[in-house]
């Protein structure tokens, strides 16, 4: 059946002239000519999205939610640890302000995508102010213990593990399924060389693991320059 629409479009078209090809194909084939091109389109944006320019991905994601701090320092603050980024081509670190702004459409816009990042796993630690926040992210399951993140430091930076074990908080608190326990949930980043380098007061700031972001040997190293500004290994 096809063969024979072929032979006969053939045939009609066999004696028409140039110019009546061209408005017999546009009349009666304009709208497959419309959606291949539009097919062609995509997969050409495709393509160029996933393989040839890629966006750049995120090789750790923080979100501050401490006092506010200008959209500047906290990009300063990213690209101070982007040397720990092992692929610069494909990823970077950022550092974004979560801190709700008292607008409502805005705040509202803030909490969806931090529970969308979340939800896909892009999420991987959160800059807290004060041991009361750490508690109540405790208690609502958001954030892990730092156990995982020491040990990495501990195989990356034996003497700087021993610094920040000192540092770690625990914390009694009682999770979702109403038990009462003590973890080691952040650790403060007080009087950290690169935040006074960019001018950030962390008198009271804490740096805890978020439950859903697979990254301690990535955050480990961005241990190593917010205390040392050099990284030891893994670079």
């Amino acid at each position: 059946m096809i063969r024979k629409f072929f032979e006969t479009e053939g045939a009609k078209l066999r004696k028409m002239n140039f110019r009546d090809k061209r408005q017999y194909i546009w009349e009666y084939y304009k709208l497959h000519i419309i959606l291949t091109c539009i097919v062609i389109f995509v997969i050409g944006y495709m393509i160029n999205h996933l393989v040839i320019n890629p966006p750049i991905r995120s090789y750790i994601y923080i979100s501050w939610q401490a006092d506010f701090v200008h959209t500047d320092t906290l990009d300063a603050l990213g690209v101070a640890l982007n040397p720990i980024v092992e692929n610069y081509e494909r990823y970077e670190v950022h550092v974004r302000s979560y801190v709700l702004t008292g607008d409502p459409q805005m705040d509202q816009a803030l909490i969806t995508r931090f529970q969308a990042l979340i939800h896909v796993g892009d999420l991987h630690a959160i800059v807290i102010l004060g041991e009361h926040d750490v508690i109540a992210n405790a208690q609502v399951g958001l954030i892990m213990p730092v156990d995982g993140m020491m040990e990495e430091l501990y195989m990356l930076n034996p003497a700087l593990h021993d610094y920040i074990q000192t540092r770690v908080l625990p914390i009694t608190f009682t999770d979702l399924n109403e038990r009462e326990q003590t973890e080691m949930m952040a650790v403060s980043l007080q009087d950290a060389p690169l935040f006074a380098e960019l001018g950030i007061n962390s008198d009271e700031l804490y740096l805890s693991v978020v439950v859903t972001g697979d990254a301690n040997y990535k955050l480990a190293k961005a241990l190593e320059i917010i205390f040392e500004g050099t990284l030891v290994y893994g670079e």
